[in-house]
């Protein structure tokens, strides 16, 4: 089977070119019941009689035409397994003569009916010129004519018991799933799933299915995952049927999930995106089981099989030695068998802790889910999804990564940059309690409460269970209780304030628990979301800890001893850290004192790494004044990057904005000093969160976070703007795709915050 010479004709096809949805969306319903996985219960879903009716109501257009049976077509893909929906690809294999072919797909072409089509390259040998992954279009494939069945019937026997094309399939659908996997490995794929490519979605699905049947001898007690597997597929189909009839595509988008979950019948929309997590989960699992299962040798899978287990000890031992998903499957069916007193427990939990336990170990027990057994405080944290485009993983996958960055900065010090030393000087009993906080520290999220607070609780309750001494408990509930303090003071508020020091000391800080929570802090955020680690939080971070460690009485004194003329050390205390990164003392002091002789002036300066930064300095502050310098470059062309924003006394205005321009620097200064201050109209952007995060009786910090859109920071400030509220600093900071632009503003009334997120929120 091959492409014709032609190759696919036309485009995507979608029914809206030809049909009315209408009467195929009316038989799109709910199931019976609110889907909570449960395989075994019987549920009605209507996913397959819409995917019924619509193929019948195509092939009633295409039956119309003189040719349609003289090409001896067949349905394929999901088209032939009854898995239609309206932007389903119309997979096609004919068989007849070419010029029947052609003046077929001509015809139905002119009337808009797009199709991709395929003629074999070897009428005797389908498998001729294919790739091994798309000869698995013709499992369940559908033949319009008795000739054309017949051939398909001798085709699919003689590729399909073809034990060198399947060992070819299987190994083909390996590298197609990883690649599949690198291609859609991004925060959306939780925040937003991918229903078909996904992992776990659709075509895993299928690809079990498919695997299932052609190596049913070594699935003849499969019977629970076939359950699973057509569960979901119901359930996947409906979500499917219902996107693209409400005009989208595969991607289960965020604005549509909370009308989704009501069509569902779930009260809260948070329970259905578990549901859904959950299920792409399971699917994923069993559906690479089944990819290894039938890849093994017999030999293999018996010695696998006569395994046996005496005591719950043995199956992480199984999983340290093992830590394939053959290993994790055998686990599974096994870890009920046992009972799991919290001396086990303790045991087994210390045990994969240590230093020598292998990453792919530590993902086994999660994946195997023994984790819940050992830890039965985490179940509820499976599926849950923290929508924002911070938090990368499901809070249960955000455990694994704190788990493992612990154990992996242990082994690697050298990978926390700024904080490798500090790491070096963490001993064995410091790993330890970083190891038990990494587990607990968001063990309470989802629930109603401080997390942190309970979490704590939870540790000093289950630990002294353990038997662990009330000295390591109260060091690992400590850092659970303020595993964010650091985090909050080094980037959501200002670090060079001698009060966001005196705060972290009031926490009952000592040298040994600033270490621990230092690299907690940076192990944390690799742990939710790798691409918001990054050097410059590195050394933000750094500097911070080195104040507290000094107790915020050393205050960048080499500058103090050489202030411009006409300039107190109250500049430098206000000055955000981060310019002391990018330029030297040096050159800081010359670009003051220039910027001092010509009041209201730009700059371009460009950093050690040839960023450009455009400072801009007033003497005098003034209303607005912010809004209409991100005006200025906006219209200017220029894209910023991030952004240091300052008013400070005797200097005033002095602002810092690392851009990306096309334009020459003279050009650009020429153009900014020239262009006079007036409104643009805002591009139509949206932001995923507008938090209020910090509260006083002097000031406010607002985040404002999302994806990363051209306009961001300018409809941001217009909005603060046009509700009246005083920009005393701010920092933009952009990493990869995302955006968090913090903003220290006046204190504003109770209604303040609704209306700066109205028409700024998706």
């Amino acid at each position: 089977m091959a492409r014709s010479s032609q190759g696919f004709s036309g485009s995507r096809h979608t029914f809206l070119e030809s049909f009315t949805l209408s009467e195929a969306a009316l038989r799109l319903k709910p199931p019976s019941e609110m889907p909570t996985g449960e395989v075994d219960e019987p549920l009605a879903w209507s996913a397959s009689d819409v995917s019924q009716f619509l193929s019948q109501e195509i092939l009633k257009k295409f039956r119309a035409h003189p040719q349609w049976q003289k090409a001896q077509p067949i349905l394929l893909g999901s088209w032939g397994r009854g898995d239609l929906s309206a932007k389903s690809d119309l997979d096609l294999l004919f068989l007849g003569p070419h010029e029947t072919v052609m003046q077929l797909v001509r015809d139905l072409q002119n009337e808009g009916l797009r199709i991709r089509y395929r003629v074999p390259e070897n009428p005797k040998d389908w498998s001729a010129g294919v790739l091994s992954t798309d000869l698995l279009a013709l499992w369940q494939a559908q033949a319009e004519t008795p000739e054309a069945n017949a051939s398909l019937l001798e085709q699919q026997q003689k590729i399909f018991s073809n034990s060198k094309i399947k060992r070819k399939i299987l190994k083909d659908l390996w590298k197609e799933r990883k690649e599949r996997a690198r291609r859609l490995d991004s925060i959306q794929s939780f925040l937003e799933p991918q229903i078909k490519f996904g992992a776990g979605g659709l075509r895993d699905l299928f690809q079990g299915q498919v695997i299932l049947h052609l190596f049913s001898e070594k699935f003849q007690d499969a019977g629970y995952e076939r359950k699973v597997l057509e569960y979901y597929r119901h359930f996947f189909m409906t979500l499917r049927h219902w996107l693209h009839f409400h005009g989208f595509s595969d991607v289960l988008i965020a604005s549509e999930q909370f009308e989704l979950a009501r069509w569902f019948g779930f009260d809260k929309h948070s329970e259905f995106m578990r549901q859904i997590q959950r299920g792409l989960a399971r699917v994923h699992f069993y559906s690479d089981w089944i990819l290894l299962q039938a890849q093994i040798p017999e030999s293999q899978a018996k010695t696998l099989e006569k395994i046996k287990f005496k005591k719950p000890e043995d199956l992480l031992k199984l999983l340290q030695k093992n830590p394939s998903v053959l290993a994790q499957y055998k686990v599974r069916l096994s870890m009920n068998r046992f009972s799991y007193s919290s001396q086990t427990r303790a045991r087994m939990l210390s045990q994969l802790f240590q230093k020598s336990t292998s990453d792919e170990s530590l993902q086994a027990v999660f994946r195997s889910r023994l984790i819940d057994k050992l830890c039965p405080r985490i179940s509820h944290l499976v599926g849950l999804v923290q929508h924002d485009q911070y938090h990368r993983f499901t809070a249960d996958a955000h455990l694994l990564q704190a788990c493992r960055e612990v154990k992996r900065v242990e082994k690697s010090p050298q990978t926390l940059g700024a904080l490798k030393a500090w790491a070096l000087k963490l001993k064995n009993e410091d790993w330890k309690i970083l190891a038990w906080s990494s587990l607990y520290h968001d063990i309470a999220k989802g629930l109603s409460g401080d997390h942190s607070e309970i979490g704590e609780s939870w540790v000093r309750k289950d630990l002294k269970s353990f038997g662990f001494s009330k000295a390591f408990i109260d060091e690992v509930a400590w850092l659970v209780r303020n595993h964010l303090a650091l985090s909050t003071a080094a980037f959501r508020k200002n670090p060079q304030s001698p009060r966001t020091w005196e705060e972290l000391q009031e926490l009952g800080l000592n040298e040994r628990r600033l270490l621990r929570l230092a690299i907690w802090t940076a192990l944390d955020i690799r742990a939710t979301n790798p691409e918001a680690w990054n050097e410059w939080k590195a050394r933000l971070l750094h500097q911070l800890v080195e104040k507290v460690l000094a107790g915020g009485t050393q205050t960048y004194l080499e500058l103090k001893k050489k202030l411009p003329r006409g300039v107190s050390k109250e500049w430098i205390e206000g000055l955000d850290p981060h310019l002391f990164e990018i330029f030297s003392v040096k050159k800081l002091k010359e670009e003051l004192q220039s910027s001092l002789d010509q009041d209201g002036s730009w700059a371009i300066l460009k950093d050690s790494q040839k960023r450009n930064w455009l400072r801009y300095q007033q003497k005098e502050d003034r209303s607005g004044l912010l809004s209409e310098l991100v005006e200025k470059i906006y219209a200017s062309g220029a894209s910023i990057q991030h952004a240091l924003i300052h008013t400070l006394p005797q200097v005033g205005v002095y602002d810092w904005f690392q851009i990306q321009t096309a334009k020459d620097s003279q050009s650009l200064l020429k153009r900014l000093t020239q262009m006079k201050a007036a409104p643009v109209p805002l591009p139509a952007v949206q932001f995923l969160s507008i938090d209020l995060i910090s509260e006083t009786p002097h000031e406010w910090v607002i985040s404002f976070r999302g994806v990363d859109q051209k306009g961001l920071l300018l409809t941001a400030v217009s909005k603060l703007k046009a509700l009246g509220a005083e920009i005393r600093s701010a920092r933009v900071h952009t990493w990869g795709r995302q955006i968090e632009d913090l903003f220290h503003i006046d204190p504003q009334n109770e209604n303040f915050m609704q209306k700066l997120r109205e028409g700024l929120l998706s």
